[in-house]
């Protein structure tokens, strides 16, 4: 089964459940629903590539083209006609194959019990006669969905096929790393209809340590992670620390539900992470973001400790100055940590760009000082002027730095960081730096970024220039 099918058959209930934060590729465990939204079926009905027949004229191409108009208009009926249609009218197109799986989503759409029955019929049909269709994958995901909407009415066969799919009792003969989409969509049934006797097996799951089982297994924490208890933070901390599992985006996982789990068990949990020696590096800087993820008192104070922390990775300082850059009133803690950075200049740039963060007139102030402080190291003093200028310092501010240094790559740096205001004032400036500096380079500095203002005044400054010899 392939990949697109396993990130298919997870449900939306569960994604409406997931914390606030959960990021791009978590939130893509879970695409689309045991029982799609409208608009997504609608979607792949319009968008799934048409066989290549379709360049010979297949002559039911027509009919098979307004049945995906049907469906993406949600015209059950209409579609589940004209896919019937296809097979009766032209049994050999190259159509048929997809019809049985198209007409069952239809029918599964509209959701009357005697329309499920004919869709696992279909289902069936399509599997026997044309086990190599394009869609025969995704019938089979197709068919636990449908399992899972009759066990929700009380079918008690279904329901008993769901909780066995779910289970490693419930592979076939052939090979299990190919069954992992159905196993994954009966999860994603099961959990909905029994919470608890979902459990269990989800833990089962998490102890299954092969390779082929790894994308499931990061598709069983994300699930058992939707209700968080204890237990839940015990079994996290074994994945990711503990009894680590051995594949890397599973106990990246782990510390990931961590950080969306609140309460002061599960930062402890955290807390173990990062001062377990077995963890790797990458984990660990997972393990600090998770921890500026929770409201606790504590995350400022914890994050400051691993920034001061001269025995600390470079890397894991650098992501505890970032986050800490994010914390709420950090920014005097911040500036107290300048003063321990002499011998880490990546760690100084860090505490810039965090500082920079506040928009305060403080803020502005201290990095004005950084930036004109000739015992600074050169780059760092650039840096700092750049993010002063991110973070609100004036052009006037900004033209008395470049008329009282005497550092010509400082003055320079001003000049870039003037640019960037794109005001008038900024144009001024400028102008007036092309029109009197002496020194070539950093004249042609002004004139090359007043070529980038949309100003109407810089054509005609730039042809007197010209015109001047200026």
């Amino acid at each position: 089964m392939s990949n697109r099918m396993t990130m298919w058959v997870l449900t939306a209930a569960l994604l409406a459940t997931a914390p606030d934060g959960v990021d791009a590729r978590q939130r893509a465990l879970a695409i689309e629903p045991a029982v799609p939204p409208a608009p997504a079926l609608e979607a792949r009905a319009v968008a799934w590539p048409l066989p290549p027949e379709l360049i010979r004229q297949d002559p039911a191409d027509s009919l098979y083209r307004a049945a995906r108009e049907a469906l993406a208009d949600r015209s059950y009926r209409r579609a589940i006609d004209l896919y019937a249609q296809i097979r009766s009218d032209y049994p050999r197109s190259a159509y048929v194959a997809d019809s049985y799986y198209w007409q069952a989503q239809a029918l599964h759409r509209i959701g009357a019990r005697s329309d499920l029955d004919r869709a696992m019929a279909l289902l069936a049909t399509q599997a026997e006669r044309h086990p190599d269709a394009v869609t025969g994958e995704d019938a089979e995901a197709l068919r636990v969905r449908i399992q899972a909407q009759m066990a929700r009415r009380g079918d008690a066969g279904a329901a008993q096929q769901i909780a066995r799919l779910a289970t490693s009792e419930g592979r076939g003969d052939g090979d299990p790393c190919e069954e992992n989409d159905i196993r994954s969509a009966a999860l994603s049934a099961l959990l909905q209809m029994d919470p608890e006797r979902a459990r269990p097996i989800l833990m089962e799951l998490l102890e299954e340590r092969g390779e082929c089982t790894a994308e499931l297994r990061e598709q069983a924490v994300f699930l058992l992670a939707q209700n968080p208890d204890a237990e839940t933070v015990r079994i996290l901390v074994d994945l990711a620390q503990r009894n680590p599992d051995p594949d890397e985006d599973v106990r990246e996982a782990a510390v990931f539900w961590l950080s969306q789990i609140p309460g002061e068990e599960a930062l402890d949990a955290l807390m173990r992470i990062l001062e377990s020696g077995a963890v790797d590096g990458d984990l660990r800087e997972r393990a600090v973001y998770a921890v500026a993820q929770h409201d606790s008192p504590r995350v400022a104070e914890i994050l400051l400790a691993y920034a001061r922390g001269s025995d600390q990775p470079i890397e894991i300082r650098e992501q505890a100055i970032f986050w800490l850059g994010q914390q709420h009133d950090a920014g005097s803690a911040l500036r107290e940590l300048w003063g321990s950075l002499d011998t880490a200049p990546e760690l100084k740039e860090q505490v810039l760009l965090a500082v920079s963060q506040e928009r305060t007139p403080d803020a502005t102030a201290w990095l004005v000082a950084r930036a004109t402080d000739p015992r600074e190291d050169e780059e760092i003093r650039k840096t700092a002027l750049f993010w002063a200028g991110e973070s609100g310092i004036t052009v006037g501010e900004l033209l008395g730095i470049y008329g009282s240094s005497t550092d010509a790559e400082l003055r320079e740096q001003a000049i870039f960081v003037i640019s960037q205001s794109k005001t008038t004032e900024a144009v001024d400036a400028l102008m007036n730096i092309a029109r009197e500096e002496e020194d070539p380079e950093l004249k042609e500095q002004a004139i090359f970024w007043l070529g980038q203002s949309r100003d109407p005044r810089v054509a005609e400054f730039l042809l007197e220039l010209i015109r001047g010899g200026g």
